[in-house]
């Protein structure tokens, strides 16, 4: 048996992994403090992204899924989501922000998220979770259009509605990275503060 190394000329990768929506909206979301999203939709839809950015960033985040099975696909599973939910707030008591994350299948069958998420702030949020502050929100992230870089983005811009208010001027500015490495903040921090600018 014959073996043969090949010397590359190229350093780093020619064609990096191009995920979906979805991909990007779970990156979003573990950048919020005291968040943990719920991904509605298949298992896999959580279990290949978490591996792919844990891998990266060398270190494990929570993220939750509703675990969409054959029959939510064809009749709905919203009932699955208000259970991810109410599971979610019993095991965490920290959690303050989850955004549920919709995906393809979900989207495509058409589950009413936004309504859903008015029945449970009127319902279980009320009753049973009265006595903390729980903030759901909808991504709504089809992995059929855009990609992981426009998932982050629809993530944020949902974040920013959800939670931003108008205040006086501070001076500053905010700079939104968008769809990056922690590195590439890390030296987008230096630039400015080297450039004088608050931010």
């Amino acid at each position: 048996m014959n073996c043969e190394v090949k010397v590359k000329d190229r350093i780093g990768t020619i064609n990096p992994i191009f995920t979906c929506q979805p991909a990007g909206a779970q990156f979003a979301s573990i950048g919020i403090k005291d968040c943990i999203g719920i991904v509605h939709g298949g298992q896999g839809c959580v279990m290949f992204v978490r591996l792919l950015i844990s891998q990266h960033l060398k270190e494990s985040f929570e993220i939750a899924s509703s675990s969409v099975h054959e029959d939510g696909a064809v009749f709905g599973a919203l009932d699955r989501v208000e259970t991810a939910v109410d599971v979610l707030l019993m095991r965490y008591p920290h959690v303050k922000v989850v955004p549920i994350i919709t995906t393809c299948s979900t989207e495509v069958i058409g589950d009413d998220v936004d309504g859903l998420i008015t029945k449970l702030e009127e319902g279980l949020l009320a009753e049973k979770y009265a006595d903390r502050e729980v903030h759901l929100l909808a991504i709504h992230s089809p992995s059929f259009v855009g990609s992981m870089v426009s998932g982050y983005d629809i993530a944020v811009r949902d974040f920013v509605k959800k939670f931003a208010k108008k205040g006086d001027p501070v001076g500053k500015i905010n700079l939104l990275t968008g769809w990056g490495h922690p590195g590439d903040v890390q030296e987008l921090k230096h630039l400015v503060a080297e450039l004088g600018v608050k931010a």
